[in-house]
């Protein structure tokens, strides 16, 4: 069961994004950047999804540190966010992104995004070994 940590400050979307993914995935959630990276350090997640736009610090600050940790490096982050234009999708996969779903989105789109991160992570793992 692969642990997927979910950093957004709207309870609501983080609870039915946690209810979509419980059935396959062990959820994590955090209502902000600070408390999702501490969250990382202890659990170590599987996949990230992260809002860009949250109180504190941004989803591309939550990226930004994330990737300055060396435990966290090989994991897929994955931007969630009601801002679609192409500037900002862009901006967030040269911080590297592995995927941006934009809002409004579909569970089965949720739900692919996911599996396919955790797929080639373990593609990746197993070449890494």
């Amino acid at each position: 069961m692969a642990r997927i940590l979910i950093i957004d400050d709207a309870i609501a979307l983080r609870q039915m994004l946690s209810e979509c993914l419980e059935y396959e995935h062990d959820v994590m959630t955090a209502q902000d950047g600070e408390v999702g990276i501490e969250i990382a350090k202890t659990y170590h997640p599987d996949v990230v999804i992260c809002d860009l736009v949250m109180p504190k610090m941004d989803g591309f600050a939550v990226l930004k540190h994330f990737q300055n940790m060396p435990e966290m490096m090989d994991v897929p982050f994955i931007f969630l966010s009601g801002l679609s234009d192409y500037k900002t999708v862009r901006q967030g996969m040269i911080l590297g992104a592995d995927d941006f779903l934009t809002k409004p989105f579909s569970v089965k789109e949720l739900l692919r995004v996911v599996q396919s991160r955790l797929e080639k992570r373990v593609r990746w793992q197993s070449l890494v070994m």
